[in-house]
């Protein structure tokens, strides 16, 4: 990590007195051990921090991490403007006063009579100074919060922190390292550099979280030993691993169990590499329509989280990994793509249109095909790949 984006970064949050991180609306999961982390960082930097998450993001089970500063509307200070529609009735002199707690404004016109016809209220710019964005490769990948203000964004200094290859670089200091496995990694070294004094049990926790969620616990083909050394100091520092472990692989809930039964009873396998490397020769695949998520109760976000509990009944000679669903986009699917074998997720942005996350590819795909089409295409992609 460059030693000059440090202290750009450093220098950004030390000027800022109002910051706020929001979390993608997908993706959001992976990045709130990180995001939970910063906001105790700024909070003990004395800064006041506002910590967005979507309405999708459900952080209920997370019962061992403190998720109450999670806001889901954005707040903080912001601008009140009056405007006045002075074309037919122009103003000479205006003053205002206080009383008790009431602020008067008088206004003067010129000519006419002016009236509430002639008076509107609106909400300003929000008083951020900063804000850091956590595993978001792209600003709409922040959803309606981007869409609905996009002026906050395009005026605000960002600090994005991530480790797509997709990345947009839309930030003023972009930390963007490629070769890290999660963004945990990344948020945790430049920790360490900034604010070692706040790295108690709660921020240690909090990593340790994202950090087993990115690499599906130490799952993940490009999970590093810098990655195993980064949890053992966690760990060290207190972070609660067994809690983790419990939230995340041990306690299942109903509808992620179904969930996994529906992947499992679609599944397929075909050998797709010729020559098989360190045995890892099949493709598995599975799709999903939009009963499966129906009847389960879940959405596609769940995935991820799926995809960790059928890692663990997969084949030793899994190569790859398929998931296409169907969510009732016209003219739309989408899918998740996953290594076994040691090919670069990279390649594939040079025939799908996605993004890595998580050790994941994520892929949407315009097709007007079925959804048996358009997966028996994108599996011939990933052929190619593997046998480039």
């Amino acid at each position: 990590m460059s030693l000059e984006i440090k202290q750009q970064i450093s220098k950004l949050v030390n000027s800022s007195s109002s910051i706020l991180i929001p979390l993608p609306e997908e993706g959001g999961e992976d990045a709130l051990g990180s995001a939970v982390a910063l906001y105790h960082v700024c909070k003990a930097m004395e800064k006041d921090v506002h910590l967005y998450a979507p309405a999708s993001l459900d952080v209920s089970r997370y019962d061992f991490l403190d998720t109450s500063m999670i806001q889901r509307e954005l707040s903080g200070s912001r601008e009140g403007v009056i405007s006045i529609d002075t074309s037919q009735v122009p103003i000479e002199e205006m003053r205002y006063e206080t009383s008790g707690e009431t602020l008067n404004i008088y206004l003067t016109p010129e000519k006419g009579v002016l009236s509430s016809e002639h008076v509107t209220v609106q909400g300003g710019k929000y008083e951020f100074d900063l804000i850091i964005t956590l595993n978001t490769p792209h600003l709409y990948s922040l959803g309606s919060l981007f869409y609905d203000n996009p002026d906050l964004f395009y005026e605000t200094p960002i600090v994005a922190i991530d480790n797509s290859p997709a990345h947009d670089m839309y930030g003023q200091v972009n930390l963007v390292d490629i070769g890290s496995v999660s963004v945990a990694e990344i948020v945790f070294d430049l920790i360490k550099t900034e604010a070692q004094y706040a790295i108690g049990e709660p921020i240690a926790t909090a990593l340790l979280l994202s950090l087993i969620r990115e690499t599906h616990n130490f799952q993940s083909p490009t999970t590093a030993p810098r990655t195993f050394l980064d949890a053992s100091e966690l760990m060290e520092r207190g972070a609660r691993r067994e809690e983790i472990i419990r939230v995340l692989y041990k306690t299942k809930s109903l509808s992620m169990v179904k969930l996994v039964g529906r992947i499992m009873a679609h599944i397929s396998f075909d050998r797709v590499i010729e020559s098989s490397r360190a045995g890892r020769d099949t493709l598995v695949y599975s799709k999903l329509f939009p009963h499966d998520f129906e009847k389960t109760q879940t959405t596609s976000q769940n995935l991820s989280a799926a995809f960790a509990e059928l890692s663990e009944h997969l084949a030793m000679n899994t190569a790859a990994v398929h998931i296409i669903y169907d969510e009732g986009q016209e003219h739309r699917k989408n899918g998740l793509i996953i290594f076994r074998c040691g090919t670069p997720l990279e390649r594939l942005h040079t025939v799908l249109d996605g993004e890595i996350r998580g050790g994941m590819f994520f892929y949407s795909y315009p097709s007007e095909q079925d959804i048996h089409t358009v997966c028996a295409e994108v599996n011939a992609h990933i052929y190619k790949i593997l046998n480039g």
